[in-house]
């Protein structure tokens, strides 16, 4: 029988499931968080909602980056490490061992998922990655240093984002749609022309390794604001 992907609504709907339970088995959410004059039983609802959001984004912005052979197995070993040296600092030593865990599984994976990959990673992959990333940075109250560590995922976001927004409006305003980078998300853009998208092609080597150097110094600097 012929292979069929889940359509964009089941998928959405999964990755709400899969949410709801790392907040109703897992006990993952936001912590203390308030709203002034607002009763603290709806403080608790938008904090789930909040929550359910995170994730969801978090996953999605994984799985879009899975799109390169070694991209996003790359990034997501550097941004666990870091996680797994901020849970060792703050005496989370389950975070620590799950995110080593998970190091160890994909560093064997990405042997073979180097430039000609031999085997792929795929939404199943992406988006448990994802889930489990986002679901880590709630266990240890430190959310925002997703955004800084994972870099690379919100410029990959943003330029999906960006572009659709931009093309829909100067389809709008001019009857045709223009762009802002050549293709999105925007490590196709640096393949087909460099930062400014006019240039030489870059291989998938030196996107890679692009990439790879935004989230080390990232990486780096949020270690830095976290213990100095």
């Amino acid at each position: 029988d012929d292979i069929q992907d889940l359509s964009p609504k089941l998928k959405m709907l999964g990755q709400i499931v899969a949410a709801l339970v790392v907040i109703i088995y897992g006990g993952i959410s936001l912590k203390d968080f308030t709203l002034p004059f607002i009763p603290s039983y709806i403080s608790h609802i938008i904090a789930i909602i909040i929550t359910i959001g995170w994730i969801i984004g978090i996953t999605n912005a994984i799985n879009l980056i899975d799109g390169l052979d070694g991209l996003c197995a790359g990034i997501s070993i550097i941004v666990l490490f870091t996680i797994s040296i901020t849970s060792l600092a703050t005496g989370r030593l389950d975070i620590a061992s799950m995110s080593m865990l998970l190091i160890g599984s994909i560093a064997g994976f990405l042997v073979y998922n180097f430039h000609p990959a031999k085997i792929f990673m795929g939404d199943v992959g992406s988006l448990a990655l994802g889930g489990m990333l986002a679901a880590l940075s709630m266990a240890l109250h430190v959310e925002w240093t997703l955004l800084l560590i994972g870099l690379v995922y919100v410029i990959e976001t943003g330029s999906v984002m960006l572009q659709v927004a931009y093309f829909k409006w100067t389809k709008k305003r001019y009857g045709e749609g223009r762009r802002i980078f050549r293709m999105t998300p925007f490590h196709h853009h640096l393949e087909l022309g460099g930062l400014s998208g006019n240039g030489q092609n870059w291989s998938e080597w030196k996107v890679d390794a692009f990439m790879w150097t935004i989230a080390l110094v990232t990486s780096g600097i949020t270690l830095v604001l976290l213990y100095l």
